[in-house]
């Protein structure tokens, strides 16, 4: 609901007389930044920021009131800052100059620890691999597969990018990876096709288990 704020405080108070500027969501590992061209409107101090507020496009402004957008002018800040409290998360970040930007802190990833032969828990799960998988997957991609699901039961989901990451793997190995997992029916697609991921299916949770 924060970040959805910040979103349409963006466009709410984006300078929309500067072409070629548009409001920018970028999302990075450690955090998300939600930007718009045209810093505090004009007359408005940086001490004031978050107490008082005077909007740079008021028709902008009401017609998103008039959706049920926003609540009432001049509340998005304090609104964002609230529920980022409610939530027990950190505060937003707000940086002001030719530009405008919330910052919003995102939690760090758990990576699984590497494990190897020998380890109770990644021979467990190798064995149940094997069971599955035909021959002629090398045991290199076997105990990569182990550690790729380790992440998934510690963080709760997987991307291809993540895989290519955590397993320092290409674009193209980080597929076949998901690929056969998904063919041996131990992980599924959830979500919309940009902001989605790879989750546990019934019997990845039981090969988890």
């Amino acid at each position: 609901d924060a970040l959805r704020e910040a979103v349409i405080n963006a466009v709410a108070h984006r300078d929309y007389f500067e072409k070629g500027t548009n409001v920018m969501v970028e999302i990075f590992d450690d955090r998300i930044e939600i930007t718009n061209f045209g810093g505090l409107v004009k007359g408005l101090r940086p001490e004031d920021f978050g107490k008082k507020s005077m909007p740079r496009n008021a028709k902008i402004a009401d017609l998103l009131h008039r959706v049920e957008y926003i609540e009432r002018m001049g509340t998005g800040i304090n609104k964002i800052r609230r529920l980022m409290d409610g939530a027990g998360l950190p505060p937003v970040k707000f940086e002001f100059d030719t530009f405008f930007t919330a910052i919003f802190k995102r939690p760090a990833m758990k990576k699984p620890a590497v494990l190897g032969e020998g380890d109770e828990v990644f021979e467990k799960i190798r064995i149940a691999l094997d069971d599955a998988i035909n021959e002629g997957v090398s045991e290199r991609i076997k105990s990569r597969l182990v550690n790729e699901l380790l992440y998934i039961k510690q963080n709760g989901f997987i991307t291809s990018k993540i895989v290519e990451n955590i397993s320092n793997v290409s674009a193209s190995s980080a597929k076949r990876d998901i690929s056969l997992l998904k063919k041996l029916e131990i992980i599924k697609f959830e979500g919309s096709r940009k902001t989605g991921a790879y989750v546990l299916t019934a019997k990845g949770k039981e090969v988890m288990k």
